[in-house]
């Protein structure tokens, strides 16, 4: 099971002690902008490249 929106440390002992071992929310990490997207899964930076090259 996936906990949500999980903000707190108290929040994430909560969870973790109703045996939820996924999480996500601002304690693990705020949004970043769309540009940040590639390189947080593992694709080249297509910055400045036309869409339609991009997926060439």
């Amino acid at each position: 099971m996936i906990a949500e929106g999980v903000e707190t440390e108290v929040q994430r002992c909560f969870l973790v002690s109703e045996r939820i071992d996924q999480l996500q929310g601002y304690l693990n990490g705020q949004p970043l902008p769309i540009e940040h997207w590639a390189a947080a899964v593992g694709l080249p930076d297509v910055t400045g490249v036309p869409a339609r090259a991009a997926w060439v």
